[in-house]
């Protein structure tokens, strides 16, 4: 399935803060995200644990302008229906 898009674009995030805990503040701007579906998120194209911390994430996968990029997608938790 496809993700629903977010208004919001930029989020300032603690640095000790986890993965598990931002993908539940991104899923709070998807009113539409169905509740068998789960979010995965991934930086350069590497989908990152909901237990790795931002911090980690940060330091390893930073931009050159200094902003750490994240996308995201969906998947039916059940499968196919």
């Amino acid at each position: 399935s496809k993700a629903p898009e977010i208004e919001k674009k930029k989020f300032l995030v603690p640095k000790d803060v986890t993965v598990g805990a931002f993908q539940n503040e991104i899923k709070k701007h998807m009113p539409t995200l169905n509740s068998k579906e789960t979010l995965f998120m991934a930086t350069n194209g590497n989908v990152v644990k909901p237990s790795a911390l931002m911090l980690e994430l940060f330091e390893k996968h930073k931009d050159d302008d200094g902003l750490l990029y994240f996308t995201y997608d969906t998947e039916n938790v059940f499968g196919t229906l």
